[in-house]
């Protein structure tokens, strides 16, 4: 990608705009990024953040909720949005020749939202039922509790959803106060990826994207993080044991972060990787068996997630824990990380013909950094990475002091079991 297809600019009313465009695409890919996630609520308004995801599509000054839709899928194009732990989005892609239409929707739900009382009444209840769908998923359930082991008493320990009591609490005022508090300029991030020209986009934003207030937006409270522990649901019935191993790690500023995500495709991220073809292809007392990497503003995860029938439990366990060992004593071979370099720099080329990764990737680095990264840079980490480098990484972060497990289990009686080690 040349330089010059990549804008970075404060439009006049203070929102960051940032527009990529790519050569060859005929769809586009817009998103908007309010910075505010679930970690920012007060206990009292936890879950606020996605209730105010479903609020936003429930109709506008301008559009009914089915209108909302029907604009952009009567284009062949889509329309969704997602809350996290540090943001809330909306995003869309369509063909380029629709940008007018995609950046006029998503602007007017973030600028024109009714937040009428009988449908904040009405989608209390939706919620609900989609709290209760999560709580029936044991593995939903286990992967949200990694956050309350990695992080206990900390606000990224807090549910996106949000609680039982929280949600049946909100009120047409209290949703509506907290939207004005954090949509903001300052506070909202816009990004078009494909069939895109900048000045037209630019032009569309600034048209599309009304704020009632301006000023600052309240600062992120970070506060320091307690020892992991370990966090577990007991479904009765359930046949097989759901867990995740995982590691606090640091945060995304941090440039380690390419060493865990290149060793982590031969850890576990892949088919070939150590851990699934010495649990599952060889011992076969695992379906399912993974590594993942995740990162927030201060912190992050390395994780281990399995399943396993309940009398497999003790032998998967050892199975991980002598694949820990191993990894803590000798490392990754010069081989493996080969192999991994060629991986990550094979799928970033493949995961580049897709806008909504380069979406993400551009709402990432202006989120986390406040700066733009060329593809031939994170190249350039990749090919430059040392194996002694990345070894000395994972021996820091593989550590009992860092370690938090959470599991969806039959009984307490496995807890004992899964209350390990690493030595």
């Amino acid at each position: 990608m040349k330089e010059k297809d990549l804008y970075r600019k404060t439009s006049l009313n203070e929102v960051k705009i940032i527009s990529e465009k790519v050569p060859g695409f005929k769809s586009v890919a817009i998103g908007a990024f309010l910075l505010r996630g679930a970690r920012d609520e007060d206990e009292e308004l936890s879950g606020i953040t996605h209730f105010i995801e479903h609020m936003i599509f429930k109709g506008t000054k301008k559009r009914s909720s089915y209108e909302i839709s029907k604009e952009i899928e009567d284009r062949g194009g889509i329309i969704d949005a997602f809350t996290a732990k540090e943001m809330m989005a909306v995003y869309s892609k369509i063909l380029g020749e629709n940008l007018e239409i995609a950046t006029d929707v998503i602007g007017d739900l973030f600028s024109n939202p009714l937040f009428k009382e009988e449908d904040v009444e009405k989608e209390k209840n939706v919620v609900l039922e989609e709290y209760k769908e999560f709580l029936d998923d044991p593995e939903e359930v286990m992967n949200s509790l990694v956050y309350e082991a990695l992080f206990p008493f900390h606000p990224l320990a807090k549910e996106i959803l949000g609680k039982e009591d929280t949600i049946k609490n909100f009120k047409r005022e209290k949703v509506l106060n907290y939207y004005e508090k954090i949509y903001k300029p300052e506070n909202l991030i816009i990004i078009g990826v494909g069939d895109i020209e900048h000045e037209k986009f630019i032009e569309e934003v600034e048209k599309n994207f009304i704020f009632k207030k301006s000023g600052e937006v309240p600062e992120r409270n970070y506060f320091p993080f307690k020892k992991p522990t370990i966090k577990y649901k007991v479904y009765p019935h359930l046949n097989q044991i759901q867990c995740t191993i995982a590691f606090r790690t640091f945060g995304f500023k941090d440039k380690r972060r390419y060493h865990l995500m290149v060793s982590n495709s031969v850890i576990g991220g892949n088919m070939s990787s150590r851990l699934f073809q010495k649990l599952r292809e060889e011992k076969g007392i695992v379906y399912t068996i993974s590594s993942f990497v995740d990162f927030h503003s201060d912190t992050g995860i390395f994780g281990i997630s399995f399943s396993t029938s309940p009398k497999n439990l003790k032998e998967t366990i050892k199975a991980i824990q002598r694949e820990i060992k191993n990894l803590k004593e000798k490392g990754l071979s010069e081989e493996e990380i080969e192999r991994a370099k060629s991986f990550s720099l094979g799928h970033l080329a493949i995961s580049l013909e897709d806008t909504g990764t380069r979406l993400v990737r551009l709402a990432n680095l202006e989120i986390y950094l406040n700066e733009y990264l060329s593809i031939e840079e994170v190249i350039n980490e990749i090919k430059n990475m040392k194996l002694k480098d990345v070894n000395e990484t994972l021996n820091e972060i593989i550590n009992e002091e860092r370690k938090g497990i959470s599991a969806s289990l039959p009984s307490e009686e496995y807890l004992d079991i899964l209350n390990f080690k690493l030595t």
